[in-house]
């Protein structure tokens, strides 16, 4: 459309000009010296006026025409830059939020650090798995000799891991809280409301566990996180446990079902730290 514009454009602007000359060039060469007109004067300006009126309202209109059509090219261009700044806010903001979760990612990896701090810990590489419907395990290169027994808490950077349950010389075998039979004593950071987390077939895939034993009109909502309240004194108060990933009301019963999306990354852990005393 719009190159036919372009390419149309001097050509009836030219015609438009030609025409309006020629009808002036006749009236006053019909005129003759100024004087009043005559009769074949007055019969040729009956008959030319209207068409240089109409002629020049042609004009006006083409000339309105044209001027509409650059007002919309100019739309046309700030559109497209309107567009341009669209996208690149929405890169930045993109930007932005992963320089966010990288910092929180970050942040949670100090504060279990400042917290292990005051552990005695042992690092250790996962060199074998068991995982199956009912044991979630896996083994480190660690055991006895290294300081690690029976009992002691495992962690990684995103949070707790579980526990070891059975430890040779240079090996140990631990169990994750994915485990249908783990249970952890736990607090919801928020709302300072209490119960278990515990294994459970059904989630542990999904690498997900429930949050037992709350009170049915607990404060706990989707995004809380969930950390070791220390009670049983089996692991340490403080660490991160995961996520509120879902809440819904358990028909007939006294408290909700709640799942919790754990921070680690079970299936694919590659160093796990062990600690030895707190």
């Amino acid at each position: 459309m719009w190159n036919f514009i372009n390419r149309n454009y001097w050509n009836v602007v030219i015609v438009t000009a030609v025409v309006l000359t020629l009808v002036s060039g006749i009236a006053v060469i019909v005129r003759g010296d100024g004087t009043e007109a005559g009769g074949m004067t007055n019969a040729i300006n009956t008959v030319f006026t209207p068409v240089k009126s109409a002629m020049g309202k042609a004009g006006d209109g083409i000339s309105d025409f044209f001027g509409d059509l650059m007002k919309g090219k100019a739309a046309v261009r700030e559109n497209k830059q309107l567009k341009k700044q669209i996208k690149q806010l929405e890169n930045e903001n993109a930007r932005f939020e992963e320089y966010k979760n990288e910092n929180e990612r970050l942040r949670k990896i100090l504060d279990l650090k400042e917290k292990q701090d005051a552990y005695v810990t042992v690092a250790c590489e996962v060199v074998g798995r068991s995982f199956s419907n009912w044991n979630n395990e896996f083994v480190v290169n660690k055991g006895t000799s290294g300081g690690i027994d029976v009992g002691n808490v495992v962690t990684s950077s995103g949070g707790l891991v579980g526990s070891v349950t059975m430890a040779g010389k240079n090996w140990a075998r631990v169990t994750t809280i994915l485990d249908s039979f783990s249970s952890v004593s736990a607090t919801v950071i928020r709302s300072g409301e209490c119960g278990i987390v515990e294994g459970d077939i059904k989630l542990a895939s999904a690498n997900e566990c429930a949050l037992n034993y709350t009170e049915k009109d607990a404060d706990i909502a989707i995004g809380d996180t969930v950390e070791t309240s220390g009670l049983g004194n089996m692991y340490p108060k403080g660490i991160v446990i995961g996520k509120i990933k879902n809440v819904e009301a358990n028909a007939g019963q006294i408290t909700k079902k709640i799942t919790v999306d754990i921070s680690v990354d079970i299936y694919n852990l590659k160093e796990v730290t062990v600690i030895t005393a707190y």
